[in-house]
């Protein structure tokens, strides 16, 4: 997003502000295995965009910032997918930015 090159965010206003707004889904096959991944939006603003997708996933991987780290609406996230039996785990990106940390 950072860099103008998403490929999930349609909307002219996501690409401007350069976040996620609306969820969109995209198909793959992997290993004989098709793989359904939906993009959700991480501002609380849109976080009823989340909820609706959460209800349709086997798993989630929820993606923090390595300079932000995590953030308030990541620990809602993460327990309404605890309260629904979603098996998560945690990416951390930007790890190569200035003041990031584990």
């Amino acid at each position: 997003i950072d860099e103008g090159t998403t490929t999930m965010d349609y909307m002219k206003q996501e690409r401007e502000r350069g976040i996620t707004i609306r969820s969109a889904a995209i198909s793959f096959n992997w290993n004989k295995c098709q793989i359904n991944l939906i993009d959700t939006p991480g501002h609380v603003d849109f976080s009823g965009e989340v909820a609706r997708s959460l209800r349709v996933l086997d798993g989630a991987v929820t993606i923090l910032d390595g300079v932000k780290g995590v953030e308030a609406q990541t620990l809602k996230v993460w327990e309404l997918a605890t309260k629904r039996n979603i098996p998560k785990l945690c990416f951390i990106n930007k790890m190569d930015r200035i003041g990031s940390s584990l």
